[in-house]
């Protein structure tokens, strides 16, 4: 029996061993696998720390061991990737799946961005308690880029607008189809050069504020222009410019979309033409009606017939009416030719303030005009076209406030003691945020305004911005719904010696 007891007890012994050794050649096989993979592995806890980390993933993520050993998972995956991870780490600690496999970039410690693909998979152990997450990283495969890059250049060259690339020094450095078939320069031509070959010489000055605006990561949109082909032809562009960043987030140049709006423009200044002609035919009859009204008006008060004065008085008021709407119409078009003429001179703008003021006053029954403030203070410019813009936002801000007797306008300097700053206020139906920038548009006009039905072209507007932008100066409006709205012009002052 003992003898017995003792072979069994020896063949244990050599089962126990060679299990053993079995064990042990495999963590040697895997240990081997570990260290020599051609990809990244990482064990990582449930808080993120490392727990081991192979050669390949400390080139991979560019930290050597002591770094990742200070550092976080998270900490090195860029944080715009940080929800799609968690979520994943969430559901295979919810027993909800066993890996996962996420395309992230790690950042770098000198601030590089690195692409790669990481398959993830949790191991617990026999009481279900998460032992370690495994974290297999590869780079994003090169093929995979090139396709991603070769399928941009397709879109970019199929594009009908001109998509141009261009340093923060104004060279050009691509060049799509349609900007060929636009500019007339191929491509061979154009890159290499700076983009100032399509810009017009009066319009030069255009491209340091591009590029300005570049550096400070601001984005263009919808910028209206001209620009030059090789044949030393015009065309009437759009364009809107983007910064482009490198993959450190650093600016280095930008992206310019153009658009030919020539036909557009053109159509724009045959519709210009017909209402200036138009409105120019309408002027002379309507100085003869104004002469006639004014005419039976005084014959009727030396008659003292009241009837008849109330309604020449109702005809005169219509007559001015369409004299103002005939007279925008005649601005909008001179505006659009660059040929609305400006007198300009130093005068006080308290003074031409309080003046419009009473202009206005006497004809209106319905609103009182309250000067809250009055800065005496002195503008360079053209009084009349300054006074138009002032008439115009007071007689809106009656229009607009129909069930307000009331209108407040006021004239202050502003605390650097550079501007003076007309506000004019109104009590009336207000304009809704999506409208605010659009009503400086010509013929734009809100269509929202509950149950009211307000005269006008959309122009006025239009014009006071253009006027005011002529003087250095501009316009903006604070507006809520229902509570009315205050316009503010601001103008230089006038430099005095």
């Amino acid at each position: 029996m003992a003898s017995r007891a003792k072979k069994i007890t020896c063949a244990d012994v050599t089962e126990s061993q060679k299990a053993g050794e079995a064990l042990r050649q495999r963590e040697e096989e895997l240990e081997i696998i570990f260290n020599n993979a051609t990809f990244g592995i990482a064990l990582i806890d449930d808080q993120g720390h490392f727990l081991r980390i192979n050669p390949v993933y400390y080139t991979l993520s560019g930290y050597n061991k002591e770094e990742l050993s200070e550092n976080n998972f998270f900490q090195i995956i860029h944080p715009d990737d940080h929800t799609q991870l968690l979520q994943l780490i969430q559901e295979m600690t919810a027993g909800k799946t066993s890996s996962g496999a996420i395309q992230q970039r790690y950042l770098s410690k000198d601030g590089k961005v690195i692409w790669v693909q990481n398959s993830i998979s949790i191991v617990k152990d026999e009481h279900n308690n998460i032992h370690y997450f495994i974290v297999v990283s590869e780079p994003v495969p090169y093929r995979q880029q090139i396709d991603e890059k070769a399928i941009l250049a397709a879109i970019v060259d199929s594009s009908d607008d001109a998509i141009i690339s261009k340093t923060l020094d104004s060279i050009i450095m691509s060049w799509n189809h349609a900007a060929e078939e636009m500019f007339g320069y191929t491509a061979e031509e154009a890159i290499g050069q700076p983009i100032t070959i399509i810009v017009p010489p009066e319009l030069q000055h255009e491209e340091p504020e591009i590029i300005q605006k570049l550096r400070m990561g601001i984005r263009i949109r919808h910028y209206e222009t001209v620009r030059v082909r090789k044949d030393k032809s015009r065309l009437d562009v759009s364009l809107s410019i983007s910064p482009v960043k490198n993959s450190e987030g650093k600016i280095i140049g930008g992206a310019k979309i153009a658009r030919d709006i020539s036909e557009q423009k053109a159509a724009e200044r045959q519709k210009d033409e017909f209402i200036s002609m138009a409105s120019h035919e309408l002027k002379t009859p309507i100085t003869s009606l104004k002469g006639f009204t004014q005419v039976l008006l005084r014959r009727f008060k030396q008659q003292h017939n009241e009837d008849a004065i109330h309604l020449i008085s109702r005809m005169n008021r219509q007559v001015d009416r369409i004299t103002k709407l005939i007279n925008e119409m005649l601005d909008v078009s001179i505006i659009e030719t660059g040929q609305l003429e400006y007198h300009k001179e130093i005068f006080a703008l308290d003074a031409l303030v309080q003046e419009i003021v009473e202009t206005v006053q006497e004809t209106t029954l319905t609103h009182h005009i309250v000067i809250e403030h009055l800065e005496c203070v002195q503008v360079f410019g053209d009084k009349d076209r300054i006074g138009q813009v002032i008439m115009n936002l007071l007689t809106n801000a009656i229009k607009y406030s129909p069930h307000a007797n009331q209108a407040n306008i006021r004239v202050e300097i502003d605390s650097e003691k550079k501007n003076a700053i007309i506000r004019v206020q109104d009590f009336g139906l207000g304009i809704a945020k999506a409208h605010q920038q659009k009503i400086f548009q010509r013929f734009y006009r809100v269509s929202e305004q509950k149950n009211q039905t307000l005269t006008g072209l959309g122009i006025g507007l239009y014009i006071c911005e253009e006027i005011i932008k002529r003087h250095a100066g501009s316009i903006t409006i604070e507006s809520k719904e229902g509570k009315g709205s205050t316009f503010s012009v601001i103008l230089p002052i006038a430099e005095i010696e």
